[in-house]
C-alpha cells in the first residue's frame, strides 16, 4: 500500500490517465482473484489470472509476456509492449510519453528510465542481529569512493519488439 491505494493502482491509472492506449490495450495480470477484481475498479481494462508456473520468482517479465501472447495472439499484432511496473508508483504521465518518444525517435530496442538518488547505495546498511552492518564497507567510509556512481535504475516503461 502506497497510502490508501495498492501498488497496482498506480500503474493503472498511469495508463489511463495518459490517453495513449484504448482500455483493452491495458493488460493486468495476477495470479490473485481478489487483486484482479481490485484493479478492474480502478478502471475496466483485460485482466487475465497468470497460470501458477508463472508466478514464481525464477520467471521473469518477458517469460509472462510470451505466455500472454501464446494465449491472446491478436495482441501480437503491436509492434511494442510497455511495461508499467508496481513498484515505480510516482511515475508520471510525462516520464511515460517521454518513454514511449525516445523509443520510438531513437529507435532503441529497449528504453529503461532512471532517477537520481540522493544518498549513495554504497552507504546502505542492512542489520545483522542487533549491530548496524555497511552494505559496502570499503566505499561507505570514504565519501569521494561512494558519491561515483548516484544514479540508479528503476525500470518504468520497458517496450520490446
Amino acid at each position: 500500500m502506497l497510502g490508501t491505494k495498492p501498488l497496482f493502482y498506480y500503474p493503472i491509472k498511469l495508463a489511463l490517465d495518459s490517453k495513449l492506449f484504448k482500455q483493452d490495450e491495458i493488460v493486468f495480470s495476477s495470479d490473485s482473484e481478489q487483486i484482479l477484481d481490485e484493479a478492474n475498479k480502478v478502471g475496466n481494462i483485460f485482466s487475465i489470472k497468470r497460470d501458477l508456473e508463472f508466478i514464481n520468482d525464477n520467471i521473469g517479465i518477458k517469460d509472462v509476456i510470451l505466455n500472454f501472447l501464446d494465449l491472446y495472439p491478436t495482441y501480437k499484432k503491436y509492434d511494442a509492449i510497455i511495461i508499467i511496473l508496481p513498484s515505480s508508483p510516482f511515475t508520471r504521465v510525462k516520464d511515460l510519453k517521454n518513454c514511449i518518444k525516445i523509443f520510438e525517435e531513437d529507435n532503441f530496442p529497449t528504453v529503461l528510465s532512471m532517477s537520481k538518488i540522493s544518498n549513495s547505495v554504497f552507504q546502505s546498511m542492512y542489520f545483522s542481529g542487533k549491530t548496524v552492518v555497511p552494505n559496502f564497507p570499503e566505499f561507505y567510509f570514504d565519501k569521494k569512493k561512494s558519491e561515483k556512481n548516484h544514479i540508479i535504475p528503476m525500470v518504468v516503461s520497458t517496450l520490446l519488439i
